[in-house]
């Protein structure tokens, strides 16, 4: 039991060593005023909103970043979206953010919705957020993909949101939460 346990100590800080060790890149955009760093090994791509609607049948966004590496499931994203009908001094009424989980969950591809786990006001780098946790069932990507944990924030700012979204397989999402935790911290909006 005490081998154990030793064991799962080192390979912790192995795992920590090897997270110290990784260096992040800076994704800025001047246009809707943010960046957000990521590992520099993984691949970044931006889709225009036409391109989103061709791809998913619907306006998704009116700009959306996908971060991942080239192999494994995992992602990082950040999806734009003006804040229509927002009638409301808190953007955070329970209202609103009923409506943002009805948006995010309405997403089938294949027929197949993500299923809702939780949601919770949070606070990031002293900014209210409303974080969104949802399973998205196997299959769900080009019938292919395993079950998958989706972590979401929701940041409203200039009458707009930002969804800042952290996902992989439940293993991929524990080996990378340091480094989830770590691009959500770097999170910023650009001095306007």
């Amino acid at each position: 039991m005490k081998r154990i346990f030793i064991l799962t100590i080192l390979l912790i800080l192995v795992a920590s060593i090897c997270y110290a060790g990784t260096p992040l890149k800076t994704y800025k955009n001047t246009d809707f005023q943010f960046e957000i760093s990521y590992p520099h090994e993984w691949t970044i791509l931006v889709t225009s909103p036409k391109l989103n609607k061709f791809i998913f049948g619907k306006h998704v966004g009116d700009l959306i970043v996908t971060i991942s590496p080239t192999k494994g499931w995992r992602y990082m994203g950040v999806i734009t979206n003006h804040a229509l009908n927002i009638t409301s001094n808190d953007p955070y009424s329970d209202e609103i953010l009923d409506d943002l989980i009805t948006r995010s969950l309405d997403f089938p591809l294949g027929g197949i919705a993500p299923k809702f786990v939780s949601k919770s006001l949070v606070t990031i780098n002293d900014m209210k957020a409303m974080q969104l946790i949802s399973r998205i069932p196997r299959g769900y990507i080009r019938g292919k993909s395993p079950e998958l944990l989706d972590e979401t924030y929701f940041i409203y700012h200039n009458n707009y949101w930002y969804e800042i979204s952290f996902g992989g397989t439940a293993e991929e999402f524990k080996t990378n939460r340091q480094l989830f935790d770590e691009s959500l911290k770097s999170f910023k909006f650009l001095l306007e």
